[in-house]
């Protein structure tokens, strides 16, 4: 797998990453747009000002919370703008977006409900074209393995370890988000009231960060010094942690929109 598409000047080029994040976005935008409740929401402007900002919260969301987490990996604070250098987590932009979309939404008086449901609707379609391109970079590269479908990085501008054979922890991951979003779509009927899909959404994107975890080899488990006993915090990755609060929180949520409607 070679990162790069082609180059365009010193350390700019189009690579493939940002290739599979344009092709989701241009899709999941098509099904939305033919989605029967998006013109009762948002008006045509601010559904591209919502998009445009939502993309830069996204990548910046994604960028910023990847070296919270992994502070090593950041050599120094441009870094946070070297976009083609690859690196970002998905649970960073979900959290981005979703703060853009509260601030946006209250200041133009848009249902801000309505509003998240369609995204979650979507975006999986994003989140699984954009692990397609991390699967070019060798970003979020899984862990050792011996398995026949094994992957081989030998390219030396990919970020995995070359020359080991790795769990394609990005195809998996990718397969799921595409899996995700059909079942989004037929469980509609069953989540009506304002913001129960969106609920979903964060329930199913964040347990399938949580379980995809495991298979990662970017992913440091926490561990304890000699002589110390393990604790609870030890058997998940921070980004585990981080997936089990919005799965509970998102649960809760639609947990309680739930009773309300029996109500």
């Amino acid at each position: 797998m070679c990162p790069t598409l082609f180059h365009i000047y010193g350390p700019f080029s189009v690579n493939f990453y940002g290739l599979f994040i344009a092709i989701g976005i241009i899709i999941a935008l098509i099904f939305a747009k033919r989605d029967p409740r998006a013109a009762q929401v948002v008006t045509e402007d601010q559904a591209v000002a919502l998009l445009t900002g939502s993309i830069i919260a996204g990548v910046f969301g994604a960028r910023i919370l990847y070296f919270i987490v992994e502070p090593a990996n950041m050599a120094a604070w441009y870094d946070l703008f070297a976009f083609w250098q690859g690196g970002g987590t998905e649970l960073g932009s979900i959290i981005a977006v979703a703060l853009f979309c509260g601030i946006y939404v209250r200041k133009k008086q848009i249902k801000i409900l309505p509003l998240l449901d369609i995204a979650g609707n979507y975006a999986p379609l994003v989140q699984g074209f954009a692990r397609i391109g991390c699967f070019c970079a060798g970003c979020c590269y899984g862990s050792a393995t011996t398995v026949p479908w094994a992957i081989l990085y030998t390219h030396p501008e990919s970020i995995a370890p070359l020359c080991v054979r790795l769990h394609p922890t990005q195809l998996y991951t990718a397969l799921l988000f595409f899996m995700f979003f059909f079942v989004i779509k037929y469980t509609k009927p069953y989540f009506t009231a304002p913001g129960q899909q969106f609920c979903v959404y964060l329930m199913g994107a964040s347990m399938i960060r949580f379980f995809t975890d495991f298979l990662r080899g970017d992913q440091v488990f926490s561990q304890t010094s000699a002589g110390q006993s393990s604790t609870i915090l030890s058997l998940f990755t921070l980004y585990q942690w981080i997936s089990l609060c919005l799965f509970i929180s998102a649960l809760i949520s639609l947990v309680i929109t739930l009773h309300r409607k029996k109500t």
